[in-house]
């Protein structure tokens, strides 16, 4: 039986309303898909690598070594950034009243040696004579909770770029050696470099890790300075793209 004209109109109405809300949505949902590589995701993937790390001056945003910054658990990675993964707040000597002897900044943008910022430190020798600080895989972390575990990355040296305001500076570096007996976990290794007079250009520098026990890393690396072997009342020294490799 035929369909009268009323009830054509009818249906040709009703299917071209579906059409129009089906185009729409699609509209819709072209106009707020996010495409790969859009700055949502670039932003998602910065904030993996980078976040933010508390020192003792305040809040620095980290700068980022694209080469690798990973959590040691994600699996094997040629370079490991220690000033994205551990906090410089492992204070000593001096140190520990750091503000009215040394002034520290890890985010200085006027000697950096990759963009855009180095770390600077100036350390007025105090009444103790000498001072350190350690990058600590947990802040302010000397033995109470467990160190990071890098056995499995094939690390074999940590490596670091450092230059002194004078040339006169004497520094030592190094990585482990917080060991106290009073507490739970304790760092695996202590590897130094010894005392290194530093110049005044930007000169790489390198800790030999080849055979030690990267199990227990509490601190990732560290810097002391002592009154007995610089001439000066006041250092200056800057450090820049510290890493292991």
């Amino acid at each position: 039986m035929g369909l009268n004209m009323k009830t054509e109109i009818k249906i040709a109405l009703i299917g071209a309303s579906a059409t129009i809300v089906a185009a729409f949505v699609v509209a819709v949902f072209e106009l707020t898909k996010v495409p790969e590589g859009s700055a949502i995701f670039d932003q998602e993937q910065t904030d993996k690598v980078n976040g933010d790390v508390q020192n003792q001056v305040g809040v620095a945003s980290v700068k980022n070594i694209v080469m690798d910054a990973v959590d040691p658990s994600a699996g094997t990675a040629p370079i490991v950034d220690i000033q994205a993964l551990f906090s410089p707040t492992g204070w000593m000597g001096d140190g520990e009243q750091y503000r009215d002897y040394i002034k520290f900044s890890a985010v200085d943008k006027g000697e950096f040696r990759s963009p855009p910022h180095s770390i600077k430190v100036t350390y007025r020798f105090g009444p103790k004579y000498w001072a350190g600080l350690y990058w600590q895989n947990v802040p302010d972390n000397w033995g109470d909770k467990r160190g990071a575990d890098y056995s499995e990355k094939s690390i074999s040296r940590a490596t670091f770029w450092a230059r002194g305001k004078t040339g006169r500076e004497v520094v030592e570096f190094k990585v482990g050696g917080i060991e106290n007996s009073g507490k739970q976990y304790r760092d695996s290794l202590s590897v130094t470099t010894h005392r290194i007079g530093l110049t005044t250009e930007w000169e790489k520098h390198e800790i030999d890790l080849t055979d030690e026990n990267m199990s227990s890393v509490i601190g990732g690396f560290g810097w002391i300075a002592s009154k007995d072997y610089n001439a000066d009342s006041e250092i200056t020294f800057y450090l820049d793209d510290i890493v292991f490799e």
